[in-house]
C-alpha cells in the first residue's frame, strides 16, 4: 500500500507499507485479529482485489523504486484507512 503524499510521488520512489498473507491472529468471534498493535488486516471478502486475507505490516514500512510497482490494484476505504493511520503512529510511538 503507497501511503507516501501525492506530491512527494512525482520522484522515483514511494512510501509503502508491505501486504502480506502470513501473519499472526487470534480468533474473537469467529473473526481474525491481528496479534499486534501495528498491523492491519484487509480481509479478501470486502476488497475484491485481495485474493486472500492479508496484513498491513506498519513496522516495515519502507521507500522502494516506482518500477517494482506494476499495477493499481484498488483503494482502501476510508474508515480503514484512518485505522490504518492509527497504526503508523502507534509504530512511531505517538
Amino acid at each position: 500500500m503507497i501511503i507516501s503524499r501525492n506530491i512527494l510521488n512525482n520522484g522515483q520512489t514511494v512510501v509503502i507499507i508491505p501486504l502480506s498473507t502470513k501473519f499472526d491472529y487470534k480468533l474473537i468471534s469467529l473473526k481474525k485479529v491481528p496479534r499486534y498493535k501495528n498491523h492491519f488486516i484487509l480481509f479478501a471478502d470486502e476488497y475484491s482485489f485481495l485474493r486472500d486475507d492479508s496484513c498491513l505490516k506498519c513496522e516495515d514500512t519502507r521507500v522502494i523504486d516506482k518500477v517494482r510497482i506494476k499495477d493499481h490494484l484498488g483503494n482502501i476505504k476510508k474508515f480503514h484507512l484512518d485505522m490504518v493511520k492509527k497504526r503508523i503512529l502507534f509504530t512511531l510511538g505517538f
